[in-house]
């Protein structure tokens, strides 16, 4: 059945390609601000070119905030192996956040920011569809969600799957539906409240900071990660009062490490920080960050405190010594979806009793892998054999890209685990700035580039005791549930193109177009 706001296969979103614990916490807060001193709102000189003598320079902006810490008891995601449900407490709290901008067309466009694990198509397209039908977007591409990726979230949904990863019995998952429709609720009332809210004009600008505070995860000896630091400042377009800041950076939010409690972990640190310090909202954006850990800093909350202090104060430094570009309206936005095609031709029916073959045979005998991974193997066979013999095997990877235009400045989000890579190669294409986001919209597998597909392992989802065309024990596409590894290269063709030729031509058609 097809909604207003479903997808096309390889089509544009709506049609066409758009121009357009108390205890914890409060110790883990004292430790997070430590040092720190309320702020007052800044008042800082008016960007260049301020809005008053050009009225595409002006928006109008409303934000909300609310907080979605499930209860005790939720089943929880991020890592895997063994039970893992919520002892009750939170070190830090989780949250959406939400900000509307309306430019000089009265066109609103909806940023969403949320503390949490994953996202899948179905709960995307599901919010989606609720905010256009209440008119609060026009259309998806006025919407983006970007997920923090805080591995002490709760599980929504089943990508990763939490029967594979944690042994969800399924008595539980009327439990984990239940996260998932309240999680849906939370984000649509809080883009309600954020359009309800008293508009502020604003004037915007963007800078880059540089923090050094992540490593390659699959790197010797703790190869420095990415740096760059995106942010965006709104201004009182009257007064010049500082009235938000919106930050990114790239980096596996995975610094408390795996026990039973909520954590919006190092991302939490830095925003609270930025908003204690500066008086505003602050909201952060997850980056690309597929292949990227924090640095070892200290272990569990000190590590949590040290990598988000040291990312907060990056960006305070980058808004009180950057200097910052104007940026404009009206607002360019374009929207797509391509499919992720897999290394076997799962439309084949010769494939797919060959794959069941395989998957009985991972049934059948003990895993040669560690034994804390032998159930969750088994248990990725047993559903992928389900899903065989149900006729309801996928085929492909839906993957939604977006990208919006604001002046000189452009945003590339792209849904899933994307590796980095992947954003130096987008910047590479583009003509100006760009602020590139992974873990947008959908949060449902990795996305390695042609280099980590090739090679194998954990992002890739295979490894050669296995072959490129099954999925590896306790790899990405079997923690992910899906029935295969993506397609590389060396399985393409000249009417099977590679997921990364696919990415790239996707990415190419948006920054021409946005």
């Amino acid at each position: 059945m097809r909604g207003p706001a479903q997808f096309n296969r390889r089509a544009i979103i709506a049609g066409a390609l758009v121009v357009a614990a108390a205890g914890v916490a409060a110790a883990a807060s004292a430790l997070d601000l430590a040092g720190s001193k309320p702020g007052l709102r800044h008042i800082l000189p008016l960007l260049p070119g301020n809005g008053s003598g050009d009225p595409k320079a002006r928006f109008r902006m409303g934000i909300a905030e609310t907080d979605i810490t499930p209860g005790r008891g939720t089943p929880m995601s991020g890592y895997g192996w063994r039970p893992r449900m919520s002892n009750g407490r939170c070190a830090r709290r989780l949250r959406a956040q939400c900000m509307v901008l309306r430019d000089i067309n009265d066109r609103a466009l909806v940023m969403v920011r949320v503390d949490a694990v994953a996202l899948t198509r179905e709960a995307y397209l599901s919010i989606v569809g609720s905010l256009i039908a209440e008119k609060l977007i026009a259309r998806a591409d006025d919407f983006m969600i970007n997920v923090s990726h805080t591995h002490s979230g709760p599980a929504l949904g089943v990508h990763p799957d939490p029967r594979i990863l944690t042994a969800l019995p399924d008595a539980a998952l009327p439990a984990l539906k239940a996260s998932v429709d309240t999680f849906k609720r939370h984000v649509i009332e809080t883009v309600r409240r954020a359009h309800a809210a008293d508009p502020v004009p604003v004037i915007l600008g963007h800078a880059a900071g540089s923090a050094s505070v992540a490593t390659f995860r699959w790197m010797p000896n703790d190869t420095a990660g990415p740096t760059e630091v995106p942010v965006i400042i709104a201004q009182h377009a009257e007064t010049g009062k500082l009235q938000a800041v919106l930050f990114g950076y790239a980096c596996h939010p995975v610094c408390r490490g795996n026990d039973a409690v909520f954590d919006a972990d190092f991302c939490g640190v830095s925003a609270t920080l930025v908003s204690r310090e500066l008086g505003v909202p602050a909201l952060f954006f997850q980056g690309m960050a597929g292949d990227v850990d924090p640095a070892r800093m200290g272990k569990g909350e000190v590590r949590v405190s040290r990598v988000g202090h040291a990312l907060g104060e990056a960006v305070l430094k980058t808004v009180r010594e950057a200097s910052f570009t104007r940026l404009s309206g009206p607002a360019k936005t374009a929207i797509e979806e391509i499919q992720l095609p897999f290394a076997v031709d799962l439309s084949k029916a010769e494939v797919i009793a060959d794959l069941r073959l395989r998957y009985l045979e991972r049934i059948a005998k003990a895993p040669s892998g560690k034994a804390r991974h032998a159930g969750a193997t088994k248990r990725h066979a047993q559903l992928m054999v389900e899903l065989i013999d149900a006729g309801n095997l996928p085929t492909s990877i839906p993957m939604t890209l977006q990208c919006w235009g604001l002046g000189s400045l452009k945003i590339l989000t792209m849904a899933h685990e994307v590796v980095s890579g992947y954003a130096a190669a987008a910047k590479a294409k583009a003509s100006g700035p760009l602020w590139t986001m992974g873990y947008t919209n959908q949060v449902e597998c990795y996305v390695p580039n042609e280099y980590a597909l090739r090679g194998g392992g954990y992002p890739a989802g295979w490894e050669a005791a296995t072959g490129r065309h099954l999925p590896s024990e306790a790899g990405s596409i079997m923690v992910y549930g899906w029935p295969a590894p993506l397609r590389s290269a060396l399985d393409a063709g000249p009417d099977r193109p590679a997921a990364s030729e696919l990415v790239m031509r996707s990415i190419e058609r948006l920054l021409s177009v946005a």
